[in-house]
């Protein structure tokens, strides 16, 4: 290595360390309190005035001190505010859940309540202002290089390499739903789609299908067949991937489940589906009706929605709703997230909010 970029080097380790340092003492103080002189500060730690300046600036940005000309250097009224990053994929692109619209208002509400500063960033880079090989937005990028962050929560699917690249930071992390080696709140899909069949059930229904599933969701309705001994075929789980360019229309999807469903036993009324994503629900819905098929008398439906969401508004008298709060998982995210923050483990690893029912039938 050159001299000089080794000189570069150690220059940078000890303005780190610096850094670390006047946060350490910072955080022992009190809000308001006065720091030591400038001089008594680089005597005492050991470095230069330069130094001791560019690392008082990255407190300064990180709103941990004030600096009062004339007066001195002053612990900063927010010291005990920590600041917590919501990151999640472009809420307000076409076809976007309205859950995450919702989520965002209530984190922002939560980390009020909370007395913590809030910032909201995008998951993915947006083109038109990012390098073709950027991982992140520029404003993430900037407030994790500036340590503007005490803590991540992560929505959305941000993907095994982002997820990777934001660990690397060693900030305190907590994700929605999926885990990606992290802590989690999760809907309880299980406990949501056992819930949306005993209801059914109790409607008079005998042969179920499950409509807009992943995987694991499939697996929880065979499960639930099992247990609750409602009819099913496999032709009756109909997968809906986000990522499936040739997937069905809505249109075909509904075609698909009627022929379903005659097949199963046209006799056999009420039917019953599960709909696990409200979105999905919404598209179906208009097409069910166009066929003629009378919804909450022939076709009885179990749909996941969203608290305060408009989503299945014009629906809803004729659905079972399987209700879920986004403020009580803007809660838990964040009250679990300040158990990471101070060092510890919240327990279990993975908290699963079960929806609540709301019959509309």
């Amino acid at each position: 290595m050159p001299l000089k970029n080794l000189v570069r080097a150690k220059n940078r380790r000890k303005h780190a360390e610096t850094v670390d340092s006047l946060m350490t003492m910072a955080r022992t103080m009190n809000p308001g309190e006065r720091f030591p002189r400038v001089r008594e500060l680089a005597r005492a730690l050991g470095v230069t005035l330069v130094t001791l300046n560019h690392a008082l600036k990255q407190l300064e940005l990180r709103d941990m001190i004030e600096r009062r000309p004339g007066s001195g250097i002053f612990v900063s009224e927010h010291i005990r505010q920590k600041t917590i990053g919501l990151v999640m994929g472009d809420v307000f692109a076409t076809g976007s859940s309205p859950f995450y619209s919702t989520l965002l208002n209530m984190c922002n509400r939560v980390a009020e309540s909370h007395k913590e500063h809030f910032s909201f960033f995008l998951n993915r880079p947006i083109p038109t202002f990012s390098s073709p090989d950027a991982i992140a937005s520029p404003d993430l990028v900037q407030a994790l290089d500036a340590g503007k962050l005490d803590g991540l929560l992560l929505a959305g699917s941000p993907g095994d390499e982002f997820t990777a690249w934001l660990k690397a930071h060693g900030l305190p992390m907590l994700s929605l739903n999926k885990g990606f080696g992290l802590g989690s709140v999760a809907l309880d899909y299980e406990g949501a789609i056992r819930m949306g069949a005993s209801e059914l059930l109790k409607e008079g229904c005998r042969n179920l299908a499950i409509a807009g599933a992943y995987d694991e969701e499939g697996t929880y309705f065979r499960k639930a067949a099992e247990d609750l001994g409602f009819g099913y075929n496999e032709a009756g789980i109909f997968f809906n991937y986000p990522w499936d360019k040739s997937k069905p229309t809505p249109k075909e999807y509904v075609e698909r489940l009627l022929d379903y469903f005659k097949k199963m036993g046209t006799k056999k009324v009420p039917w019953g589906l599960i709909v696990t994503d409200d979105t999905f629900a919404s598209s179906i819905l208009p097409h069910l009706a166009e066929s003629g098929i009378k919804i909450g008398r022939q076709l009885k439906i179990a749909s996941h929605a969203n608290k305060g969401s408009l989503a299945l508004a014009e629906w809803k008298k004729n659905l079972i709703l399987l209700e879920v709060d986004p403020s009580e998982i803007a809660e838990a995210m964040f009250s679990r997230l300040e158990i990471l923050m101070d060092g510890g483990n919240p327990e279990p690893e993975i908290l699963r909010i079960c929806p609540r029912v709301k019959p509309g039938l």
